[in-house]
């Protein structure tokens, strides 16, 4: 078993909306912070916008993760355009074995034949880095509706994260 820090953990200290921290934490510090407590993955999740850091930035995360012997997992939100495409290849560039993405973004809110079709549409790149997407149930779909999407979709790739 290994343990798992993710930066919802830090929410307050990341900030939220209407709420911002004087300093926000970075994925630097939930680095470090993994790092003091002994913890040997970190899911950087969508409340730290990841993907919006310089490429530049990117790298050195995924080097200093590296070097402390802490995997990474990434965390999005939202399936549309090409978004999703995006986040997985993210996700291969940081050598994360698991993409958490949280279906719903702003007003993008597909329905279950959508998020099936889009998600089927990624398997052949999850299969190819070897990456599993993590569905996370977000209220908005019962526990049986998420199984029914994930059965329909049928990949060993893709599964459901419960919190």
């Amino acid at each position: 078993m290994k343990l798992a820090l993710s930066s919802y953990a830090y929410n307050w200290a990341v900030g939220i909306p209407g709420y911002p921290p004087e300093r926000p934490m970075t994925v630097f510090n939930l680095l470090d912070e993994a790092g003091r407590l002994g913890v040997h993955v970190v899911q950087v999740a969508d409340n730290i916008p990841f993907e919006q850091l310089p490429r530049e930035e990117q790298d050195r995360f995924a080097k200093h993760a590296g070097q402390q012997g802490i995997e990474i997992e990434v965390g999005m939100r939202g399936i549309h355009g090409s978004h999703l495409e995006e986040g997985i290849h993210l996700a291969e560039r940081m050598h994360a074995g698991i993409l958490r993405v949280a279906i719903d973004k702003g007003d993008y809110r597909p329905d279950e034949d959508e998020i099936t079709q889009t998600i089927q549409a990624a398997i052949p790149p999850l299969k190819k880095f070897g990456l599993r997407l993590a569905v996370e149930n977000t209220g908005r779909f019962k526990a049986r509706a998420l199984v029914g999407i994930i059965e329909r979709i049928g990949s060993q790739n893709v599964g459901i994260c419960l919190d």
